[in-house]
């Protein structure tokens, strides 16, 4: 009987697996089967997340009985082949739509990453017009200036084509006018460049031949040129002096009273409840006294001579540390009193100016002058007479402070001081000339 029962199974099972002619088999409902829905208690829809962004392609829908590996409900992705696209993400400026809104970089109001830009027509990265935020990109760019936007062959920076009445670098110059053409345009006699490249500048240049511009003129007579072709230039040509535009001063000094060289050495220690305060500095000072000269003003209207004189000036100069910092500083006092014979007001540039040098072997202990590029050592000391002397000062406190707590400070300062007297002085005949314009 249980034989029977088996050979009926097995029955049962052939007319399963091979149906007669003319009939469909039973529907499978192994999972993963297209059919499996008719077999399911409740159906998933699915979109295939090729990118794993976490949202799917609309057009890769399925339908089964279970979410499928690489597939998400979602169904938004605008482009499922980049998974920095999403609804999801920020839109930035990429020309892509970032956020799948249909909107790209600067059309979208959501977009970051704006620049400062200008429109560039013509794409030659200058733009023109007023600045507005945008995406970087074609047709617009950083900087602005363009005078033809029309025209990419045309911005600032470009190089000028002398001989086609176009402003390329957009420096309102056009051709010959602008600087860049120096060296490629014939010579201009009165705009105070080498336009023909050869060297020499307006009536200079032989080019420019007897021309109107070509004469010294009281206007020129200042300008550092050799305007009429003669071989002199300025106050050193005579037709400057006939013109009454020119001046020639001497100095000299003719007397001194006294020369005294000063050293300072100074030491400071400050201390304070937590903290501690030092200073140390050495000053030089070259002092003078009853300084005299004489200067010689020559003009078209004849000569004056003069006196100038100094009762009493100094030249100083301080270095050394303060709290810890390096520190230099100069000062002085030579002002120069004229004689009622000078010529006002304008004599005082035509006197020099005192100095000291201290890489001198002196050691700053010479007292020199300068004008108009000229130096001349004036005045020198010999048999010096020396004196030193010592100060030293200090403050302390030891007690209680405001509140009744034990404290204390104090400062201690330390002053040396050299001092040194020409006894023997020498007064240098050296003369400073000046020859310019008045």
């Amino acid at each position: 009987m249980r034989l029977l029962s088996l050979w009926t199974v097995v029955g049962l099972v052939a007319c399963v697996e091979n149906p007669a002619p003319g009939k469909s088999p039973a529907p499978r409902t192994e999972a993963g089967d297209s059919g499996a829905s008719e077999a399911c208690e409740a159906t998933v829809i699915s979109f295939a997340d090729r990118d794993g962004d976490g949202f799917g392609d609309p057009t890769l829908r399925e339908e089964s009985c279970s979410m499928p590996a690489g597939h998400v409900s979602d169904a938004t992705d605008c482009d499922d082949t980049n998974a920095e696209v999403h609804p999801s993400a920020v839109e930035v400026c990429n020309e892509l739509d970032d956020d799948c809104d249909g909107l790209l970089d600067d059309l979208d109001p959501d977009v970051t990453g704006l620049e400062r830009r200008f429109e560039d027509a013509d794409g030659d990265g200058v733009g023109t017009g007023r600045a507005t935020a945008q995406c970087p990109g074609p047709g617009n760019a950083e900087v602005d200036g363009d005078c033809a936007d029309d025209d990419p062959s045309v911005a600032p920076g470009l190089p000028e084509v002398c001989d086609d009445n176009v402003d390329q670098d957009c420096d309102s110059l056009v051709d010959c006018a602008d600087m860049d053409c120096d060296g490629a345009c014939p010579e201009d006699c009165s705009d105070g460049r080498d336009n023909d490249g050869d060297g020499l500048l307006d009536c200079e240049d032989a080019d420019c031949g007897s021309e109107v511009p070509c004469v010294e003129t009281a206007a020129v007579c200042d300008d550092g040129r050799d305007n009429d072709h003669d071989g002199t230039v300025d106050c050193a040509d005579d037709d400057c002096w006939q013109l009454g535009g020119c001046v020639r001063s001497t100095a000299h000094l003719t007397d001194a009273a006294g020369l005294t060289h000063h050293t300072r050495w100074h030491t400071y220690d400050g201390f304070f409840p937590g903290s501690h305060v030092q200073s140390s500095s050495v000053d030089t000072r070259l002092e003078v006294e009853g300084l005299a000269g004489q200067v010689t003003i020559e003009t078209l209207a004849g000569s004056t001579v003069c006196g100038f004189s100094m009762a009493a000036g100094y030249l100083q100069r301080a270095t050394g540390v303060r709290r810890g910092r390096p520190f230099s500083s100069s000062t002085g006092q030579t002002t120069w009193e004229l004689s009622s014979a000078c010529p006002s007001p304008w004599t005082t540039a035509l006197v020099p100016v005192l100095y000291r040098d201290f890489a001198s072997s002196q050691s700053g202990r010479v007292l020199r002058a300068s004008m108009a590029g000229q130096r001349a050592a004036w005045l020198t000391g010999t048999d010096w007479q020396k004196s030193f002397s010592r100060e030293r000062t200090s403050s302390f406190y030891s007690g209680t402070d405001g509140h009744g707590s034990p404290t204390s400070y104090g400062w201690v300062s330390s002053i040396s001081l050299l001092r040194s007297d020409a006894r023997e002085l020498t007064v240098s005949p050296d003369e400073l000339v000046f020859v310019g314009p008045r």
